[in-house]
């Protein structure tokens, strides 16, 4: 399948490799694909592997109401 910016694709075992070592690295990375495919599993599953807890938001479904001291538990202690 091709893509608009002419990038390889990889393959899920390649992409999770990917993430760990993005996690780890603590830099910024940018997955894209079609919906569905399992970019979020793939993210939250290399956060796990890599040791960290994760309280995961999908902000799309929630008002803004519903945020209230969410920003107290995503601090750093």
């Amino acid at each position: 399948m091709s893509n608009a910016l002419n990038l390889p694709e990889i393959d899920q075992e390649q992409a999770l490799q990917l993430v760990k070592f993005f996690v780890q690295s603590q830099h910024n990375l940018f997955l894209f694909g079609q919906k569905g495919v399992g970019k979020t599993e793939l993210a939250i599953q290399a956060i796990q592997e890599c040791g960290y807890k994760i309280h995961y938001i999908n902000l799309s479904v929630i008002e803004r109401s519903d945020l209230a001291g969410y920003p107290d538990m995503l601090a750093k202690g």
